[in-house]
C-alpha cells in the first residue's frame, strides 16, 4: 500500500508503507514529513493490522479527516479512501493503482465531455480536464457540475438579523406609551394612598416570642392591617398580660413583662443556668416558676462553666416577682509559649493556634475558656517534632505553660 500526495512545489509524492506502519507529520524525525504548517509534528500513524490497514490520530491540533469526517481512535483504510491533515489531502491507493485524477499530468488526465446548445444545433467538444479554455464554457442545465475530491466540512455561514432598526416615528410612539403607564401607574399609588386605604393605619410587628397577640380577645396571626392607637394584648404563658398601644409599633421586650401572680421568673447572667430545687431540674435562665410551694424556697442556680449559687425566693406572691443572680465564670486561661517560633499548639489533640515570632523571639498563644481539668498540650514543628506536655487547670486560674523544643 503507498500514499500519494501533492506537495507544494506541486511535486507528486509518492510513499510506500510498511507493515510496522509509518508516522506522519511536521518533525523532521517523521516517516513521512511533511511541510504544511497546519499538520502538528507528531500528526498520526498509519499501520497493519493483520489483513487491514488502520490510522490513528496522535492528539494533533486540527485532527485527521477521512472522506471529509473526522476520526476519533483507530479507523480502518480502505484502498481509495482520502485523508485530510492540515491543508493537504493524502490518497490511500494500492500499489499498482493509477494516480487520481487530481493528481495526474495535465496531458494524461482523462477527457470531460460537454455540450454546447445555440440556435439549435448541438455542438461536443473534448475539453482536457484542469485546462483553462480561452473563452468560458456556455452554461447549459446538463453541464456536469466539478465534485471535489475529498470534500472537507466548512462551517455554516454566520448568522445575520433581517430586522431593521425602528423608525424614529415608531420610537417616538413607543416613549410616548412608555409615559403614559407611568402616568397611569402614578395616579394609581396616589389613589391608593388617599382613597383606598384609611389615613391612620399602620402595619402590626412581630409577636414576642412564645407569645400571642390579642385585639379584642381575638388572637392576630401575622402581619395585619389595625387601626392606630388601637389597644392591643400580649399574652404569655407564666406572664401577666400586659396591653399596649400601637400608636410606636415595635418588638416587645419579654424581659419587661411581669410574671402573673403566684410565679417567679428567674433571670441570670450569664443566661442559660440551670435551675434547681431540691435536686428537681425546674428549667434554664431566664424561666418562670409557677408551681413553688408557698413560703421561702431555696434554689440553685448554675451551669457547666459557671459556679452553681444557692438563692432564696418567695413562693406563691400574690405579685409575682422577678430575681436575678450574678454567676461567677469558671473558665480557665491558659497562655502556651514555646522556644521555637512557628509551632502549632494542639489541646487534648484539636489544634487551637500557632506560636506567633516578634523580631524571631516566640510569642506566647493565649487559649480561653477552659474548663477546670487535665489537659494535654502538645507543640509540633514545621519539620514534624513534637513534645507533650500535660496541665491541670483549676477553678478561674491564669496558668503559664512553657515547653522546651
Amino acid at each position: 500500500m503507498k500514499l500519494v500526495f501533492l506537495e507544494e512545489a506541486g511535486r507528486i509524492r509518492q510513499e510506500t508503507l510498511k507493515p510496522a506502519g509509518a508516522m506522519i507529520g511536521r518533525d523532521g524525525a517523521a516517516d513521512i514529513a511533511m511541510n504544511d504548517p497546519d499538520v502538528s509534528r507528531q500528526h498520526c500513524l498509519v499501520m497493519q493490522k493483520g489483513e487491514a490497514w488502520q490510522v490513528e490520530d496522535l492528539g494533533s491540533v486540527n485532527g485527521v479527516l477521512v472522506n471529509g469526517i473526522r476520526i476519533v481512535g483507530l479507523q480502518t483504510l480502505k484502498p481509495g479512501d482520502c485523508l485530510r491533515l492540515g491543508t493537504t489531502e493524502l490518497f490511500f491507493l494500492e500499489d499498482q493503482a493509477a494516480l487520481p485524477a487530481g493528481l495526474m499530468p495535465a496531458d494524461e488526465r482523462p477527457a470531460l465531455q460537454t455540450m454546447t446548445f445555440s440556435a439549435g444545433k448541438t455542438t461536443r467538444a473534448s475539453v482536457a480536464a484542469g485546462i483553462s479554455a480561452s473563452e468560458p464554457p456556455p452554461t447549459s442545465p446538463l453541464e456536469p457540475k466539478p465534485v471535489p475530491i475529498c470534500p472537507a466540512k466548512t462551517p455554516p455561514p454566520p448568522m445575520t438579523s433581517h430586522l431593521a432598526a425602528p423608525s424614529k416615528m415608531v420610537q417616538a410612539m413607543l416613549l410616548a406609551n412608555a409615559l403614559v403607564i407611568v402616568l397611569v401607574l402614578g395616579f394609581v399609588g396616589y389613589l391608593a394612598k388617599t382613597v383606598w386605604l384609611p389615613e391612620k393605619q399602620v402595619w402590626v410587628v412581630p409577636t414576642p416570642d412564645g407569645g400571642e397577640l390579642l385585639m379584642d380577645g381575638k388572637p392576630i396571626m401575622g402581619p395585619t392591617l389595625l387601626p392606630e392607637n388601637a389597644s392591643l394584648t400580649i399574652r404569655k404563658s407564666g406572664f401577666a398580660e400586659q396591653g399596649f398601644s400601637l400608636a410606636n409599633p415595635g418588638t416587645v421586650e419579654l424581659t419587661k413583662f411581669m410574671p402573673s401572680p403566684g410565679s417567679v421568673l428567674v433571670t441570670s447572667s450569664p443566661a442559660g443556668a440551670a435551675v434547681c430545687l431540691g435536686g428537681k431540674h425546674l428549667g434554664r435562665t431566664p424561666c418562670v416558676l409557677s408551681s413553688l410551694p408557698a413560703g421561702p424556697c431555696q434554689l440553685m442556680v448554675g451551669g457547666q462553666d459557671t459556679r452553681t449559687k444557692p438563692m432564696t425566693v418567695a413562693g406563691n406572691d400574690k405579685a409575682g416577682t422577678t430575681v436575678f443572680i450574678q454567676l461567677e465564670s469558671l473558665s480557665c486561661t491558659a497562655e502556651v509559649v514555646t522556644t521555637t517560633p512557628g509551632c502549632e499548639i494542639l489541646v487534648n489533640g484539636i489544634k487551637t493556634g500557632k506560636i506567633g515570632s516578634e523580631k524571631e523571639k516566640p510569642v506566647p498563644l493565649k487559649i480561653d475558656n477552659l474548663y477546670p481539668g487535665i489537659y494535654q498540650i502538645q507543640a509540633v514543628t514545621a519539620n514534624g517534632k513534637t513534645k507533650e506536655v500535660t496541665v491541670t487547670l483549676a477553678e478561674q486560674q491564669y496558668q503559664q505553660i512553657s515547653i522546651a523544643i
